[in-house]
């Protein structure tokens, strides 16, 4: 009897060691923390990231990624610098950066909600900047805001979806940071990472 409590409390004691070391590696919830920002590719700072910046920050965090342990399972899927530079002028600015990142979360967030679906879970399909942009002219106003939730909560309710989150999502006021009547990308992105995070 004694032997099985002492061997029981062995292992409680290395399980609880292996999860406290595995958090504190950043094992849990490395994927929002490791996150790129803008300024991680823009080593000189001058408010572009031109392609010899981003493969030279990129081997960086790989390199760093491999010393701290970390796989390198996507890394064949990462995006090229071609299909974050979206007018091809040899250079990605913030709010390209920032419409990657978006489009990254919503895929990323699609890609949950169909393995949600498989297994019974009902998850509400992530919007892009593009979804609410409806004249495509770069910057969302309050009124293409309302009329795009407006609409794809009614589109949710015909499908059957809930409303549980209705009441706490976002306001337009909220994610028009510097309060000038409009969401630029990177507006946009930062709301998506900032409840992508707290999801």
């Amino acid at each position: 009897m004694k032997t099985t409590i002492c061997t029981l409390a062995t292992l409680a004691t290395v399980l609880l060691f292996n999860i406290n070391t595995y958090a504190q590696s950043g094992g849990m919830g490395k994927g929002m923390q490791n996150r790129p920002t803008f300024e991680t590719f823009d080593l000189n700072s001058d408010g572009f990231i031109t392609a010899s910046e981003f493969t030279e920050a990129r081997a960086q965090r790989q390199n760093q990624n491999a010393k701290n342990g970390g796989m390198m399972r996507n890394s064949a899927n990462a995006p090229s610098f071609e299909s974050i530079d979206l007018n091809k002028d040899g250079k990605v600015t913030k709010d390209e950066f920032a419409k990657h990142q978006t489009n990254t979360l919503a895929n990323r967030g699609n890609k949950q909600n169909k393995q949600g679906a498989k297994s019974g879970m009902n998850m509400q399909n992530r919007a892009t900047f593009e979804t609410f942009d409806l004249d495509g002219n770069g910057q969302i106003t309050a009124e293409e805001f309302e009329k795009t939730r407006t609409e794809r909560q009614t589109q949710n309710a015909e499908n059957g979806g809930r409303m549980q989150n209705a009441a706490n999502a976002p306001t337009f006021e909220s994610i028009d940071l510097n309060k000038d009547g409009v969401i630029l990308p990177a507006e946009f992105a930062k709301n998506q990472a900032k409840r992508f995070k707290n999801k």
